[in-house]
Parts: structure tokens; sequence; C-alpha cells
């Protein structure tokens, strides 16, 4: 038995159903509004993966998962999803999948997981498996179903399940295939306050169209408090309501919101108080607080889904003694300055708007508090869903509107800095013990070595790789010998070449929104030029197998395991404890440290994205000289030239503006800022020398003899010939496949949990960082 109608759920249980599947049937046993549709059983799932043998393989490649490389479950998620997309759909199935269709009688249908670990108290899997919305015909259902199944083995699945300790063999998936409501208006209703935890106040979030856009936070929805006695509004606060989902031919698809209807509310006072009975009804027959998300078409009002609600609101208060801050390092430094300019954005971006109707000032709704975790999720889930946004199909105002959406999230990356200060108290810890204990400082940079999961370290190694599949392909002279731009259009052209071009889109999918000096909006990023790609590759193809970055990782590894035994041997057992605690928090702190920095510049993508689009059009209109002036322009005045919708900045036209800023720019580029400043703004000289040495951190072990190479820019950068010693200003992520390339690394300014610092020491490249005046005192070739 592969199908079930949802009357007939009633003969089953969680393990052939899985967890929303049964609280689905739980709500139509309970009479109320839901869809109809049919389930696929868990049955279905196990005939699939024995027909085509794929057990074996997936236990293999889950058991190379840990909960602290998230790099691991991102590869055996992708592996798996392969062997599920290349696997046959067994005849059976594929027949009895293929009649409830039919007996359905609706075009248009929702494919959801129904795993057998979601939706249990205190563990709900919520948003970890997947939903495909819009599918229309046989082919496009039984399609989602392998993805669906697919989606057990998610990276996000597999790393919720082992930090909460569920077995994977314990997981089994079934899927919902249920009549899609064409929906004027979607949301979720919780039946307490999911902040507060108040359990006398319901909580409503609305949007208009599909509920994919709330759900996946592309939209602020409107929120509305009510009293959960009697159903009165507490508080509403009707946010501005720029895009929504809708239902397409090919699926679903975002687009705007007319600017006059983005302020409406999206909900009737009569919806209101039908979603509140229906609250009401779901939670007294579940017994406890649930998360429901519903749908309103015709303006009658459907419940899609119930789950327990498992996180309610906590006060928590940390403090921290100024004092045992440490200094912080250059990037932490440029990301709170970054941060510290939202404000001032927001109030720009709104200026910018300020010929829009005003609305009635609502009470401050409190934003979920999310952990690390799901922050960095929730990051992922805006930029992807961002991405599929087509911009070219927006006018300049709908494309406009997604910038002030865009500053206010960024209000939610403030508590993830918070790591930047953390990982240098756990750090600071760590080094005053050992160093205390063992007599001998300077230890802790090898403890925090060859760390793995850091997600900056794996861009050396999938370019290392690319350039073997090419060497192996017979394929390096065609990056060697022509321009990259040329280079790519030849290999797409090889059929030899499929291998490598599926590793490369692979690597722009998880990597593209990189680039050199990232946080600066004017730098395009890898996946804007992926020629930029091939040019690293074309550097890699230089290197012997000495410099594998895997290699070079099993090295440091063992240097850093060595260390541990070593300082074991040393110290008593309770001083081996708090080591151990120590090294943990450290090991931990800092390796989150950098994967939050490569967030913020995956966070800054869809504005570059969005910049870059209006530097198109208004080139192409003659308004700009070139695309790229657009970011010489601030975004009051990019509001302001689209509300009046005339090329002209305070009685000057744009590219006269653009032309001037662009020359002072470059201008400023020449000039190397002072170390310091004396009184009345007066530059002090940079330190020189005192001695037959220079002076900085110790931020890699090891020692190297080689060529200075004096970098101002990563493109300079990519021309060291192996053995040469950079020695630059300063490095973000986008310089890392620099590091396998050099030798050594000097550098004039940055802490000893910078990403120079971190990703030297991953890569095994002996450095010294934070060394005054360097570029004036070592000379180029010495």
């Amino acid at each position: 038995m592969y199908i079930s109608s949802f009357q007939d759920l009633s003969q089953y249980d969680r393990t052939t159903v899985g967890g929303k599947a049964l609280n689905l049937r739980e709500l139509v046993s309970a009479g109320l509004p839901v869809p109809p549709g049919f389930l696929v059983l868990t049955t279905a799932y196990e005939r699939f993966v024995t027909a085509n043998d794929l057990q074996a393989a997936i236990e293999r490649l889950v058991q190379t998962v840990s909960p602290d490389q998230p790099a691991t479950a991102e590869t055996v998620a992708q592996e798996i999803s392969g062997l599920f997309e290349q696997g046959t759909l067994p005849a059976e199935i594929e027949r009895a999948v293929l009649d409830a269709y039919r007996q359905l009688a609706v075009p248009i249908v929702a494919v959801r997981s129904s795993a057998t670990t979601e939706d249990l108290p205190g563990t709900s899997f919520a948003g970890l498996h997947e939903t495909f919305l819009g599918p229309g015909s046989a082919a496009e259902v039984f399609s989602a179903l392998k993805r669906c199944w697919a989606s057990l083995w998610s990276a996000r699945a597999l790393i919720y399940r082992l930090r909460h300790h569920i077995p994977h063999h314990a997981a089994r998936m079934a899927v919902i295939v249920q009549q899609m409501v064409e929906a004027s208006a979607s949301g979720i209703l919780f039946t307490c306050n999911p902040v507060t935890g108040a359990r006398d106040e319901m909580v409503l979030n609305a949007t208009f169209g599909l509920g994919e856009a709330v759900v996946n936070g592309q939209v602020s929805p409107d929120t509305i408090t009510l009293n959960r006695q009697n159903g009165q509004v507490r508080h509403l606060a009707v946010a501005k309501k720029m895009l929504m989902t809708v239902p397409t031919s090919n699926g679903v698809a975002t687009q705007a919101i007319p600017t006059q209807e983005q302020t409406l509310p999206v909900l009737s006072a009569s919806q209101i108080t039908r979603l509140f009975e229906l609250g009401t009804a779901v939670e007294e027959h579940f017994g406890v607080p649930q998360d429901i998300e519903w749908a309103v078409a015709d303006d009658q009002v459907f419940l899609l889904q119930a789950r327990p609600v498992t996180t309610q609101g906590e006060k928590q208060t940390v403090t921290v003694r100024q004092e045992e801050l440490p200094v912080p390092g250059d990037d932490t430094i440029h990301a709170w300055r970054l941060l510290r300019r939202i404000p001032s954005m927001i109030s720009e971006a709104r200026k910018a708007a300020k010929e829009q109707p005003a609305v009635p000032k609502q009470p401050r709704q409190k934003r979920p508090r999310r952990s690390p975790e799901q922050l960095l999720a929730q990051i992922d889930t805006w930029v992807d869903a961002f991405q599929c946004t087509d911009l070219s199909q927006l006018d300049d105002r709908a494309l406009w509107d997604f910038v002030p959406l865009w500053i206010e999230r960024g209000k939610e990356l403030r508590p993830i800095l918070l790591a930047a200060g953390l990982a240098g108290i756990a750090f600071y810890f760590l080094e005053r013990k050992v160093s205390k204990w063992t007599g001998k400082p300077g230890q802790a940079t090898v403890l925090v070595q060859a760390l793995s999961g850091v997600y900056t370290a794996e861009v050396g190694s999938l370019l290392w790789q690319m350039a073997h599949m090419l060497n192996e392909a017979e394929l390096a002279e065609v990056v060697q010998e022509y321009p990259a731009d040329k280079a790519l259009e030849l290999l797409r052209e090889r059929a030899e070449a499929q291998p490598f071009l599926a590793r490369y889109e692979a690597f722009l999918q998880r990597h593209g929104y990189r680039c050199p000096n990232d946080a600066e909006l004017h730098n395009p990023r890898w996946a804007e030029q992926p020629a930029q790609v091939i040019e690293m590759v074309k550097n890699y193809l230089r290197m012997d197998e000495s410099a594998n970055p895997q290699v070079v990782e099993q090295r440091r590894k063992h240097e850093r395991e060595e260390a541990i035994r070593r300082i074991n041997a040393q110290i008593n057992p309770l001083r081996r404890l708090l080591f151990h605690w120590l090294l943990k928090q450290a090991q931990d702190k800092a390796r989150r440290r950098d994967n939050n920095r490569s967030y913020i510049a995956k966070f800054l993508f869809p504005m570059r994205l969005l910049l870059a689009e209006f530097g198109r059009r208004w080139a192409a209109r003659g308004w700009l000289a070139d695309p790229d002036d657009i970011f010489f322009l601030t975004l009051y005045e990019i509001g302001d030239i689209i509300s009046t919708e005339h090329p002209l900045v305070q009685e000057s036209d744009l590219i006269a503006t653009t032309t001037a800023r662009r020359t002072a720019f470059d201008y400023w580029h020449t000039i190397n800022a002072p170390a310091a400043l004396g009184p009345g703004g007066v530059p002090l000289p940079d330190p020189q020398p005192t001695g037959p040495y220079l002076q900085g951190l110790p931020a890699s072990a090891g020692r190297i003899r080689g060529t200075a190479r004096l970098v101002e820019s990563v493109s300079e950068a990519t021309q060291l010939v192996s053995g040469e010693i950079l020695v630059t200003r300063s490095t973000d992520p986008g310089w890392t496949p620099v590091f396998p390339l050099v030798s050594g690394l000097v550098l004039e300014t940055g802490g000893l949990l910078s990403h120079g610092a971190i990703v030297a020491r991953e890569y095994g490249v002996p450095a010294v960082i934070n060394v005054p005046g360097v570029l004036s005192i070592i000379k180029d070739g010495q």
C-alpha cells in the first residue's frame, strides 16, 4: 500500500505518514477546513530506496557528516540528492500516484514533505525539508516527489538530527499532495505569543498572495496580536508589503505589489475573527499551543498545516566586563562600521520614498529571537529566494522597493557580530591558561588551526580539485593558453569538460557571492563575472602536489593533535578538564567568527545586484557614462531620481557628478593613511624598525625564506609565483584563493582572529600580521 486519502489516514501511525500528515489527519478528523489531497506513504519511500539500491550508499555517506563541520553535510546532501534524482520510480508507485492525482481532479497542487522525525514536541524540523508549490502535471508531481524524498537528507536536516541526537536510521519520508489554494492572503497563526511566551495572546502574521513569502522571510507581514480570551485585537502593525508570491503556469513566482496597495491591511475584521475561531479549535483539539499555516481564497479560510510551537520566548541576559573585551580585528571593525550605518541608510531610503502617503504609526513588534544557526539559515533563505526573482521584469519603483526591505533585514545581523568578540575572549583565555601551565607562550594559534568547517577554507581545496580535473581530462592547455572568457567558452563546447563544468557551477552556487574586498559593493562578485574563477584555476594549474590544500590540512591537523597531546601530558587531570573546555570554546568560536564574516558577504550580495541593475538601466538610458557609476551615488540620491523620474542630482547631471566622485575615489586610493594622528589632526610618522628585525603578531606557525612580493590588490596577487612571500595591507575572504599560492604572509594590519590569520593557519602558510609600516619598509623583490 503506497497511497492513502486524507479520510483513511486514521489507520496509520507516524512511522507510515510522518509528523506533518499526522497533524493534518487530526485537522481533518476534527472537521476543520483542509484542502483536499492524498498522501504518499513512507512505504513508497522505502520501496524507491530499495529498488534503486540506495540504502548502503546513504549510510556510508551520512557517516562522514560532522555537526561541527557544515561543509561535510553540504557535500553529502548534494551527493544523495543526485542519487535520488537519477533513481527510477517503481512502476507500481508511479501508477498509484497517477491514479490518486487524477482522482484529485485539480490541475495545480502543492507537494509537501512529511518526515517521521518532524513536528515533534521540542524538535519541529520546520523548514528543513522541501515543499514544492505549483506542479501542474503528473511528470512534475513525480519529480517533486523524488525531490521531497531527497530533502530528508538535506544538509540542514542532517545537522539538525545530529545535534538533537535523532538517529538517521529512524528517519523516513511521506509526502503530502494536495490542492494548492490560490490564495489572496496567507500567513501563520501562533496560538500563543512565540516571542514572549504569553499564553493569553495569539499572534497572526499575514501577507498578500501565497504564504511562502512569509515562511521564507521574503516580506515583512502584517502582525496582529489578539486577546486569547475574546479574540479582540490588542495590537495591529500594518507592514509595507512590497512583494507577493503568486501561482503561475510554471509553478510560483514573486511579483511586486502595486505601490498604492503596499500599506493596506491584509485581513478584514471578519477574517481575523474566523482565524481566531479556528486557532482556538485547533489548540483545543491538540491540547498545546500550535503554529498554524493558513490561506484565504474566495473569503474562505483553509488550514494548510499545524505543528506544536517549539520555541517560546525567554528573557536572557549576558554580561561582559569592558576590560574582558579584546581589541577587535580589522574585519570586525569594518563590519561594525557597516552596520552602524544602517539606521542612516534606512532614513535615506524612507526619505527617498517621501511622496508615499503616510500611514499611522504602529506599535513596534519584536522580531523572533533566532539562534546563530537559524539566522545563517535565514540568510540562505533570503538570498536564495531573491536570486529567483527576475529583476529585469520590475520597473524602477518596484526594484527600489527591495532596498528598504533589505536594509531592514540588516538589523538582524547585529547579534552574529557578537561572535567576533566572543571568539577573541575564548582565544585569549586559552592562550593565557596554556602559556601559564606550560611556560611556553604562543601555542593557542596551533590549537585553533586546521579546524575544518571554515567556509572560506573550502575555496582553495575546490579550486585545486577543479585544476586537477582539467589536468586529468587533458584540458589544462585550454585554460593556460586563452583568456579566461574565451577558455570558458571553449570548455563549454568540449564533452570531456562536462565534469569540470559541473564542479565549476557548483562552486559558483556555493561561493559565487564572494570577491576580493566584498564589503565594497562596487566590486563584482564571482557569480557576476565567473571568468574570475577560471583565472584562479589557471593559477592553481601551476602548483605541484606539495601544495595540495587537502594534504596541507591533514599535516596541520596532525600538528594540532600533537600539540594537544603534548599539553595533556604536561598538566594535571583537573587542569586537563578545563583545558579541553577552553579548547572547544576557542575552536568553535573561531570557526563561527570566520563563517559569520562569510554570511555578511552573502547578505550584501542582493544589494549589490539591485544597484548593478539600476546601473545597467541608467547607462542604457544615457543617464550614466558607465553602469558601475551607480555606486558613486548615495541611496538618498537614487531614491530621489526614482521619485522624480529625472536624472538630476542637486541640479547637476549624473554623468558630471559620478565622474567627479570617481576621480576623487581613485585619488584617495593613492594616499597611504597614517597609522595615527597627533594634536590638531596632524599625521604622525609611521614607526620605523629600531633593530635588525620587524615586529608583529605571530598568526600562523612556521619558518620560510623567500622573495617578498608587495601587492596592493588581489588581481596583482594572482600573479604570485610559488615560493614568494605575500606582503600586503590586509585580506578578506575574497583573497582566500591566493593563500595556497604563497609560501608566507606578512600583513600590515589584522588580529590573531582576523580572516587572514585564520585562513593562513588553515592552509599552513607561516604568517606575521599587524606589522606597522611594513609596506614602506620591505621592498618588492627583497
